[in-house]
């Protein structure tokens, strides 16, 4: 099952805004985009990454799978380049739905991750793993269930016996 790693994307901090209108760039004209992976490297491809856009009582969670692992040599040249950030990895992330992005209200979120009202304290203030598991809501194409391609192939097949027979 896959593990959710989240970050904000702060309307305060300019810098953040920038960032995360490069990586929308990015996925808008390749498929996938950069970003900077958690404080101790621990993200792993198949994990799910979300940015938490928007001030706090309106914020969304946008989803994207992570594609693969680039080391700190491919750090885009736009990034801080504070000592502390020299080893942390990168994250090339792709959207979760294929071409579009998969969005969450923070709020709904939060009350079902955390069963919580007090959203605001569980914004992340920096790139973080999420301890709870992802709310069953959230379905991720490259993490799909035995009985969901069970259930998938059944109807393909029907749908193939249906068109023979029509013919």
């Amino acid at each position: 099952m896959p593990q959710l790693v989240w970050t904000r994307i702060s309307p305060k901090k300019e810098v953040a805004i920038n960032d995360f209108k490069y990586f929308e760039e990015e996925i808008n004209t390749s498929g996938e985009g950069h970003w900077d992976g958690d404080k101790y490297n621990k993200a792993v491809v198949g994990d799910t990454f979300a940015f938490v856009v928007g001030p706090v009582d309106s914020a969304r969670l946008e989803f994207y799978t992570i594609a693969r692992i680039g080391d700190s040599s491919e750090r885009l040249h736009h990034w801080s380049t504070a000592p502390h950030l020299k080893t942390r990895k990168v994250v090339i992330l792709r959207p979760v739905t294929g071409n579009s992005t998969k969005t969450y209200n923070f709020k709904q979120f939060v009350s079902q991750v955390y069963k919580s009202k007090n959203y605001a304290r569980k914004f992340p203030r920096q790139t973080q793993r999420v301890m709870s598991p992802l709310p069953k809501d959230i379905i991720l194409g490259e993490h799909k269930t035995k009985e969901t391609l069970t259930r998938q192939l059944d109807e393909m097949t029907e749908f193939i016996l249906k068109l023979k027979n029509k013919n």
